[in-house]
C-alpha cells in the first residue's frame, strides 16, 4: 500500500474540513435551532415567534411566562390596518426594553401604552428591544426596520450597554493614538463582519461570542435574580474609578454622542420624533429597602460610570432641543423594582411606565393635539 505523503495527508484533512462546513452550513441554512437575531449587521427580528420562559426558583420574578412576538418581530398588537390614523409609537433599547422574562403586557412599554391610551386615541405602541444593543445597533435597526415602518415616535432607553461598546477602556488610549493597530483593527473587523454576513456558521460563532460578553458584564435580561447579600463589597479605590472614568471620558466616551446625533438626525429626516430615556440601574449611592443591604458598598464605578454617560445623553438632547426623560433619577434603587442590577420585576416594568408617562403624554398632546381625546393624568 502506498505511503502517504505529509501534503496529501494535510489536503485530505483540508478537504474533510472543509466538507463538514458546508454541511454544518447547509444545515443552519434549512434548519437552525438556534436564532440569529443577527447576521453580520443584518438584524433578522423574530417574525410570529413565542417563548415559554421557566424560571427555577423565582424570588420576584413570575415561574412560567410567555413572550411572543408579532409580524413586525416585536413585542405588542400587530400593526393596524389603518395604521396612519394612530398616533404610533416604537420602543427601542436592549435588554431593559426588551424585558425578555416579563410576560406579555407586563414589559414596560406595554403598560405605557395602556397608560397613553387613556388620554390619546387612537394609540398604537410596540416593543423593539432586542438584547445587547448598543446606540450602534439601535442605528441599524433603525435604517433596517423603523424607518420603512415610519412611526410617529422613537423612544430610546440608551446608555448601559454602550458603556462597553466595542472595546473595554483599557484600549481606549491605543486605538485613539495607534494608526497601525486602528488599521489592523479596522481589516480584522471588516474580516470577521463579511464571514458574519455571508455564513450562517460564521454567524452563529459571532452571535455566542457577543452573547457572552454582553452576559459576563451583565447586560443580558436573563432568568438569575441577584442576591445582594451576597454580592461581595467592591474593592476599587477612589483614584482607580476616577481612572475608568477619565479613559471613557478622554475617548469620547466611544463616540456615544455621534451615535445619539445620529439616531437624531435619521428620526427626524423621516418625520420620526426622537425621545430619549436615561439608564436607571440598581447601583448607586442607596439602602435596599427589601433586603437592607448598603447597595453603595457593592457598586464600584459601574454607577459613576452609566451616570456619566446618561449626562452625555442629558447633553446632546438638550442640543438638539429632543426631549429626554430622566428616568436614572426619578426611579427607585430597590430590589421591589431590579430582579438584578439591571432589569426590571413586573412591578418594576410598572414603575417606569408611570415616570415615563407623566412627561410623555404632555409632551405628544403638545405635539400631536389631534390624538387627546383627554388630559393627562397619572398612569394606571
Amino acid at each position: 500500500m502506498p505511503r502517504r505523503t505529509p501534503w496529501l495527508n494535510f489536503g485530505l484533512i483540508s478537504a474533510s474540513i472543509a466538507v463538514s462546513f458546508l454541511l454544518i452550513e447547509a444545515s443552519l441554512r434549512l434548519f437552525s435551532p438556534f436564532e440569529l437575531r443577527l447576521l453580520g449587521d443584518e438584524i433578522r427580528l423574530p417574525y410570529f415567534k413565542r417563548y415559554e420562559i421557566t424560571i427555577e426558583n423565582p424570588k420576584r420574578l413570575e415561574p412560567v411566562v410567555i413572550h411572543t412576538r408579532n409580524a413586525l418581530g416585536f413585542r405588542g398588537p400587530e400593526r393596524p390596518a389603518d395604521f396612519d390614523r394612530h398616533l404610533t409609537i416604537v420602543a427601542i433599547g436592549g435588554s431593559a426594553t426588551e424585558c425578555f422574562v416579563l410576560g406579555d403586557g407586563r414589559d414596560w412599554p406595554a403598560v405605557l401604552g395602556r397608560g397613553l391610551a387613556e388620554n390619546l386615541s387612537p394609540v398604537w405602541v410596540n416593543n423593539a428591544g432586542l438584547n445587547g444593543h448598543t446606540t450602534y445597533g439601535h442605528i441599524q435597526l433603525m435604517r433596517q426596520h423603523i424607518l420603512r415602518l415610519r412611526p410617529d415616535v422613537a423612544l430610546f432607553l440608551v446608555g448601559v450597554n454602550d458603556t462597553t461598546f466595542d472595546d473595554n477602556t483599557a484600549r481606549f488610549d491605543s486605538r485613539l493614538t495607534s494608526a497601525q493597530e486602528d488599521l489592523f483593527e479596522t481589516v480584522v473587523r471588516s474580516v470577521r463582519m463579511s464571514i458574519a454576513r455571508h455564513s450562517h456558521l460564521g454567524a452563529l460563532l459571532f452571535n455566542i461570542y457577543r452573547q457572552l460578553k454582553a452576559a459576563r458584564e451583565g447586560f443580558i435580561g436573563n432568568q438569575m435574580e441577584a442576591d445582594l447579600a451576597a454580592v461581595s463589597p467592591s474593592t476599587l479605590t477612589e483614584a482607580e474609578i476616577q481612572a475608568i472614568l477619565a479613559d471613557h471620558k478622554r475617548a469620547n466616551y466611544n463616540g456615544y454622542a455621534a451615535r445619539l446625533t445620529e439616531l437624531i438626525e435619521l428620526s427626524r429626516r423621516s418625520g420620526i420624533e426622537p425621545v430619549f430615556i436615561t439608564q436607571p440601574t440598581l447601583f448607586g449611592p442607596a439602602v435596599d429597602d427589601v433586603s437592607g443591604v448598603d447597595i453603595g458598598r457593592i457598586t464600584g464605578a459601574q454607577w459613576r460610570l452609566i451616570q456619566a454617560y446618561n449626562e452625555e445623553l442629558k447633553r446632546v438632547g438638550e442640543a438638539h432641543d429632543a426631549l429626554v426623560i430622566d428616568l436614572a433619577t426619578a426611579m427607585p434603587k430597590s430590589t421591589r423594582y431590579f430582579y438584578d442590577f439591571w432589569h426590571f420585576t413586573n412591578e418594576g416594568a410598572e414603575r417606569v411606565a408611570e415616570i415615563i408617562y407623566r412627561e410623555l403624554c404632555p409632551f405628544l398632546s403638545a405635539k400631536f393635539p389631534e390624538h387627546v381625546s383627554k388630559p393627562c393624568g397619572r398612569a394606571s
